[in-house]
């Protein structure tokens, strides 16, 4: 079975998850925005950086628990647009 591509992704959320898949899209345009702005400035809490992949995993199991699709959807493309800083991270906390 081969990989299924954007398009076909795509396609079988709108037809299964139709509301869900209305959120991805507007998430996934807002996220892409902001990825492209020139350096965007990074956010710091008590002098450590804050990704914004944090705050999708904070939502998505949030999401998971309150049983609230859009915190899920919200969560998971926050997640995966900043999967590179998540590997790093995850790679850099396993090292040491």
């Amino acid at each position: 079975m081969s990989n299924p591509n954007e398009t076909e992704i795509r396609n079988w959320l709108l037809k299964n998850y139709p509301f869900e898949a209305v959120f991805i899209d507007e998430i996934t345009r807002q996220v892409k925005g902001y990825s492209m702005l020139p350096n965007p400035s990074p956010q710091y809490l008590l002098n450590y950086r804050i990704h914004h992949y944090q705050i999708g995993l904070g939502l998505l199991l949030l999401g998971i628990i309150k049983n609230k699709p859009f915190l899920i959807t919200f969560g998971s493309v926050l997640v995966l647009d900043d999967k590179e800083d998540l590997i790093k991270d995850f790679n850099k906390f396993f090292r040491n």
